[in-house]
């Protein structure tokens, strides 16, 4: 994205800074159309938009299938072998020795006499465990409502002149939206979301005994006697495995399983699974995203009851019975019923902050006051959503403006393993072919034994930026005679996208309009094309007049033959314009949040969406200026409406140079 001098703010829930880009604002590439297939656009939200005293803009930011670890390269998360238990390391000793030394010039040498002992010894008991985690993805979708406060009051009145300053204020939220595939019918909500699609998961559990230790003694009489031993145990025999290396198994203490089952007449248990991370999230109340899920991924249980069953050579529940009339009539009964289980699960948070930010590219060149100095910033200026610039336009009477608007996002992923105890009691039970009786006494107690942190992750994440709906400034003149540069911004329709969905095709300007789409918008010289006052009238004017007048606007052509392309638009349920920066962004009308999503799945559904809502995203390479042809408008009410609805507020240079 195209920024000069933004800083995003840090999140208010989490410390999810987001760096400052650097950069030189420029303006939007310009597209390539055909004139012939041009219709001015007519809807009453882009009316309002050709002088307006504020700009409503709903844009929904998405980003399907993002990295959920980190930056492009980072594919996954990898723990290595970790442990967990108890270790020593430790080492003394007692006693010591003395030397006698021959004094004499023959020099004999020395005789120790004395005793050592020493004694060293290391070991560890525990578990070791490593999880490694491959791929998934991370979707979010953030609909974002920006609100630009112009210099007027809803009268028209308050106008600034030609040159002087004026502030675009601004303020933004996070909304629900609900768009329209066509005009009447049922419309489709873009809520915020983010949402996690689980990655490939391997991991293991083993117990680990290690232990060794040596016992040194040295005797000196004289001369000196080693003696030394010791020992060294080295097990870690495997508890539990899930695709272990790969490998596709599930193991529970070295043998291959199934899932669920016991060991031992059951007093050794197992649940292995491979976890589910999928979430799905929404929206807080500081403007933030999160989401959040835990599976269990392994649990060891030891039956107690079973145990004590053993020790004492009777069973603690049983049953018995005996056929009788082709029926089997039966009793069973439990005195006691125990099962200690320590479980392991993963849980996973997501979090997502958002900072848009607003670039608005102008007809002429405009300066902003900065620190107290005017600054020549071309024709292009950012700054966050949120914040008021102060900006002149030197010489400019009528000042047209394409905003486009981006976000700054940073993301978190915290992964945590966690261990939890569960006890749980049965007692006095009865059972029998009639019914059942009991147990007297039930109970299950959970204990949250720690919370391991596995991964940490906070990182960017980048999205397109999204151009929306063209708007107008006006300025009056210091002097009757005096005027400035006129040069508009226009808004039309390119019917070259109006292919029609199969089996429903769209039927006039009103229907063919309201499709999924980009405008097509431009700057023009409109103090070269004299206006009928008939634009303004209820009627409008005659086919004929309309003619002349889109026969003189494309002889005149946009300013630099720039054609630019907004975002992809859909019509909204209040009526405004709702900008996507890819149709993508209503995945949940036909694609479920499921794990192990594919690309083709993704792309799939895209071309469901397109069916449903129209054409694709408007994008075609840049190409030579267009030549002049036959453009199919409908109606224009740029200047002529202004006029009436702010009378007096600017008058043309055609009005100016007739009352001269």
């Amino acid at each position: 994205m195209r920024r000069s001098a933004i800083i995003a703010p840090s999140s208010p829930r989490r410390a999810l800074i987001l760096a400052p880009l650097l950069g030189i604002c420029l303006a939007q590439p310009a597209i390539a159309v055909e004139p012939a297939n041009l219709v001015l656009d007519t809807t009453p939200i882009s009316l309002n938009y050709l002088f307006p005293d504020k700009i409503d803009a709903k844009v929904v930011f998405s980003k399907y299938g993002q990295n959920p670890w980190g930056p492009v390269g980072s594919s996954g998360l990898d723990t290595g072998t970790r442990f967990l238990g108890l270790s020593f390391s430790e080492g003394d000793s007692v006693g010591g020795f003395t030397s006698v030394c021959d004094p004499t010039p023959f020099d004999l040498g020395c005789a120790y006499f004395g005793a050592k002992a020493s004694f060293s010894g290391s070991g560890k008991a525990g578990i070791e465990y490593g999880l490694k985690l491959d791929g998934g993805a991370l979707d979010i979708r953030y609909p974002v409502s920006i609100s630009l406060d112009l210099p007027y009051a809803a009268d028209g009145s308050g106008a600034p002149k030609i040159g002087e300053p004026f502030t675009i204020g601004s303020s933004w939220s996070v909304g629900n939206f609900k768009v329209l595939s066509k005009p009447g019918t049922q419309p489709a909500p873009l809520d915020p979301m983010l949402a996690s699609h689980g990655p490939g998961l391997e991991a293991f559990v083993d117990l680990v005994g290690q232990a060794s230790a040596t016992v040194k003694g040295e005797l000196c009489v004289g001369g000196c006697l080693p003696k030394s031993v010791g020992f060294n145990f080295d097990e870690s025999p495997e508890v539990a495995a899930l695709n272990r290396n790969g490998d596709g198994q599930i193991r529970a203490f070295g043998q291959p399983v199934s899932g669920q089952g016991e060991l031992s007449g059951g007093i050794i248990q197992y649940d292995l699974k491979i976890p589910t991370l999928d979430a799905k999230g929404g929206l807080l109340p500081d403007k933030t995203l999160a989401a959040s899920t835990q599976d269990k991924a392994i649990g060891l249980g030891l039956g107690i009851d079973e145990i004590v069953s053993a020790l004492i050579g009777a069973p603690l529940s049983d049953s018995f019975g005996f056929n009788f009339a082709g029926k089997h009539i039966g009793v069973g009964y439990n005195l006691v019923e125990a099962d200690a289980w320590l479980n392991m699960l993963l849980a996973q948070k997501l979090g997502f902050a958002g900072a848009p930010v607003v670039e608005l590219e102008f007809s002429s060149p405009v300066q902003m006051l900065e620190n107290g100095l005017w600054v020549d910033k071309g024709k292009t200026i950012a700054f966050n959503a949120g914040e008021s610039v102060t900006l002149r336009a030197p010489g400019a009477q009528l000042l047209g403006v394409v905003p486009t608007y981006g976000l700054f996002g940073a993301a978190s992923n915290d992964l945590d393993l966690k261990l939890e105890g569960e006890l749980s009691v049965s007692a006095l039970g009865l059972t029998s072919t009639i019914g059942d009786f009991g147990p007297l006494y039930s109970d299950k107690l959970s204990l949250g034994i720690g919370s391991l942190g596995i991964a940490n992750e906070n990182f960017a994440v980048n999205f397109e930026e999204v151009v929306g709906g063209a708007f107008n400034m006006a300025f009056l003149p210091w002097e009757t005679y005096q005027t400035g540069t006129q040069y508009g911004a226009l808004t039309f329709w390119d019917q070259g996208q109006w292919t029609p969905p199969p089996g429903s095709p769209c039927v006039g300007l009103v229907e063919c309009s309201a499709l999924a789409q980009s405008k097509v918008m431009g700057f023009f010289d409109l103090s070269r094309i004299r206006l009928p006052d008939c634009l303004a009238d209820p009627d409008g004017c005659s086919e004929s007049v309309l003619a002349e007048l889109m026969r003189q606007l494309l002889a005149l052509g946009p300013l630099e033959g720039r054609y630019l392309a907004s975002g992809q638009r859909l019509n909204e349920e209040g009526g405004l314009d709702v900008f996507l920066n890819d149709l993508i962004g209503l995945e949940e009308l036909v694609l479920a949040v499921q794990p192990d999503i594919t690309q083709g799945e993704i792309d799939a559904a895209n071309a469901a969406l397109v069916a449903r809502f129209g054409p694709q995203p408007f994008v075609v390479p840049p190409a030579p200026v267009p030549e002049p042809g036959t453009l199919a408008l409908v109606a224009t009410a740029l200047a002529a409406l202004h006029w009436r609805r702010r009378a007096g507020t600017v008058l043309l240079a055609s009005r100016h140079r007739r009352q001269v």
